[in-house]
């Protein structure tokens, strides 16, 4: 698969941790809550790292291109 396409999971697994956190949380299991929070920053940290790295490729790509 593309880095592309691990990028769209993190990001919807991060903002699906995030739902659950909420859910977690109105039902008073903080513990719970927590985890998901921690996962959902995972996630979004993933997901930002293969932006980055998808982006600096395509600008090393680019330049490699340009010489």
């Amino acid at each position: 698969m593309t880095n592309k396409i691990y990028m769209a999971v993190g990001a919807v697994a991060g903002f699906l941790f995030l739902v659950f956190a909420g859910v977690d949380f109105s039902a008073g299991d903080t513990d719970a809550g927590q985890n998901d929070i921690i996962y959902a920053i995972i996630g979004f940290a993933a997901s930002g790292l293969l932006f980055y790295l998808d982006r600096r490729q395509k600008q090393r790509g680019a330049g490699a291109r340009g010489r």
